[in-house]
């Protein structure tokens, strides 16, 4: 008799013979290990939907072997007993844990369904480990077994499929069982005709030697193709059209965020947009650890039906993207696996040598660039080596300085954010329509950009609004960014550009101490006094200025007087009361009345020297913090 409570009790060592039985059948132990890899050579050999049908006849046969041998081992009380010592032996063995959750059968009327989970698949974890995740099930040793072992105990042919599976990236493996005539004609192909013609092919050595070396000159012409690309120099763009032409399918190039860079032929949306389906976001992370070609069909639920093959392409800076072939419907061959893990390679060379030239030329202006701002610098050494780099230092020029910093005081800025303001920048001058090249280079936390006038001429664009311009661009790209700019005075000649760097940078200082943001300021904005201070005496200057003016300033907030704006204009009018009247539009006596009373306020001498310029001084530094407001 079958007792399920003591499984183990059946399986016996013998010590002598190194044998394993099972009562009286002889059993062999094997590591998954070892199957895994006799798995991973038949996939490699014959393909992905060759080794599926083997993988699933050689389970049926065996399930329906191990059916019998257990019908003849053991005194089974009925078929009800037989039918579940399938599992109950198969959890022994370890190939996995299974757990019904509904079980319909009936021999007199021919009904028959079964629903289960199977937990801890030998299969789906050797899959994982060989090829990562697939876009189908992976079990398919398993669901042979479990459809040739229910065929042989209800006497009729039951074919099993795997709906769900951890080798697809779900939470387990769940199939469903049915009588054959259930199922339609391509189920029952894979798991029933062993004769087809594609089991021919594959027993036959010679056509397989034929198709792999069509296959093999076929890509040989590919990578020879696609190694013309890259001598020529082409962009990405070339590589993405040969690809989709050679193959006549979709193709899709994506950054590692799955936004769109090129595409071919049949597409429809990017990753991102399907993505965003919702039944879409653990295929997402999923897709972040493939290694090679990813096979993946996208349903209904995604908002476009086809079957997408995908492939990631690794910078030495980590995943750059993907690259994916794209079909209405099918599966992908052998051929196309290989033309787009080729394809991927050769995306991979051309982006090393666009981020090698790119980071040599960086290189190269920002060494050019620190010369310049050498006191002693060699004007002729200099000009000539901007000249060998497409710069004329020699015209006139404008220095801009672009200062970034995060809303975040504490956020760490990206390491190639620079290189990517400097393409946003250049991308943008270049649409103005003019050839005249502009210097772009990177010194810590600022970008710096040497502007022709020559460019400002051409295009009839002033330095102030080409700023703007440019501002407007990046704030809408880098968002959680404050972006400022501060404008230099005309740089004529060689020497006059370490001039330009220090006027540029303390107009972005000076912006960071006002009160009111301002983006940008050039030079020309500062007044006298800004030219002669820095942020480090600002806080003495302000106190100063305060001490200074305070009296006034009381005086008008508790009478809602004008007092502080008449001394402004009287010392910007150099002690002309006529014209500082006018600009108050109010009377000569009011303006003398006045005057009397900031000198009795302030305990200022408006007549002497001294006093007219520190009350002077003094505005000027509340106007430039934005302390007060005059106008």
């Amino acid at each position: 008799m079958f007792n399920k409570s003591d499984l183990h009790s059946y399986i016996t060592f013998d010590a002598a013979t190194g044998k394993i039985h099972l009562k009286d059948q002889r059993m062999i132990l094997v590591g998954t290990d070892a199957i895994g890899l006799l798995r991973r050579d038949l996939i490699r050999s014959v393909g992905m939907d060759q080794a599926k049908k083997i993988l699933l006849r050689y389970g049926r046969n065996y399930g329906v072997e191990f059916a019998k041998n257990l019908k003849a081992l053991f005194s089974f009380e009925s078929p009800f007993e037989w039918f579940h010592a399938g599992p109950q032996m198969s959890k022994i063995t370890g190939a996995f844990f299974s757990q019904n959750a509904k079980i319909i059968y009936n021999h007199t009327t021919g009904e028959y369904f079964a629903e289960g989970y199977w937990h801890y698949s030998y299969e789906a974890e050797q899959h994982l480990k060989h090829f990562g995740v697939h876009n189908e099930p992976v079990c398919h040793t398993l669901t042979g077994f479990i459809g040739g072992y229910a065929s042989e105990h209800y006497g009729r042919d039951i074919i099993v499929k795997e709906i769900k599976c951890v080798g697809k990236g779900d939470e387990h493996c769940l199939m469903i069982a049915k009588p054959a005539k259930e199922w339609d004609e391509k189920d029952l192909l894979d798991q029933l005709d062993q004769d087809s013609q594609e089991m021919i092919e594959i027993n036959s050595p010679f056509l397989k030697i034929e198709k792999q070396r069509d296959a093999y000159k076929k890509l040989l012409k590919f990578n020879e193709k696609l190694s013309e690309i890259l001598i020529q120099g082409q962009e990405l763009s070339s590589i993405i059209k040969f690809l989709g032409e050679t193959l006549n399918l979709g193709v899709t190039l994506e950054d590692k965020d799955f936004r769109l860079i090129e595409s071919f032929g049949l597409f429809k949306y990017s990753m991102l947009d399907i993505i965003k389906f919702k039944n879409h976001i653990l295929f997402s992370n999923l897709l972040k650890d493939i290694k090679q070609p990813v096979h993946y069909t996208f349903a209904e639920g995604s908002g476009w039906t086809h079957e997408r093959l995908i492939c990631p392409i690794h910078t030495k800076n980590g995943l750059f993207g993907y690259i994916s072939l794209i079909k209405d419907s099918g599966e992908f061959d052998e051929t196309e696996f290989s033309a787009l893990e080729a394809a991927s390679k050769f995306c991979s060379i051309q982006l090393l040598h666009t981020i090698t030239r790119i980071e040599v030329e960086h290189r190269l202006k920002n060494e050019l660039f620190i010369e310049l701002l050498k006191k002693n610098c060699n004007a002729d050494e200099l000009t000539y080596r901007s000249k060998l780099m497409g710069y004329n230092l020699e015209l006139p020029h404008y220095l801009f300085i672009v200062h970034f910093a995060s809303f975040d005081p504490n956020a760490d800025p990206a390491k190639d954010l620079q290189v990517q303001v400097i393409d946003t920048l250049h991308t943008q001058i270049k649409s103005l329509g003019s050839h005249t090249q502009c210097l772009l280079t990177s010194k810590s936390d600022h970008i710096i950009a040497i502007i022709p006038l020559e460019l400002l001429e051409k295009t009839g664009i002033g330095v102030k609004p080409l700023a703007q311009l440019l501002l407007k661009t990046l704030e809408s790209k880098y968002k959680d960014m404050i972006i400022t700019f501060g404008i230099s005075s005309i740089c004529k000649k060689i020497e006059d550009y370490r001039r330009g760097y220090e006027e540029a940078q303390k107009a972005v200082q000076l912006l960071t101490v006002r009160k009111k943001h301002s983006s940008i300021v050039s030079s020309e904005d500062l007044s006298t006094f800004s030219k002669i201070i820095n942020p480090e005496n600002m806080d003495q200057l302000k106190k100063f200025a305060e001490l200074l003016l305070q009296g006034i300033r009381l005086y008008d907030e508790k009478n809602n007087n004008e007092l502080l704006k008449t001394l402004f204009y009287y010392l910007e009018n150099q002690g002309n009361i006529q014209n500082t009247s006018q600009d108050l539009h109010i009377s000569i006596g009011a303006t003398r009345y006045r005057l009397k009373r900031i000198q009795e306020i302030s305990h200022l001498d408006l007549t002497s020297s001294k006093d007219f310029y520190e009350a002077h001084l003094a505005l000027q530094i509340l106007i430039f913090l934005d302390d007060i407001d005059i106008y």
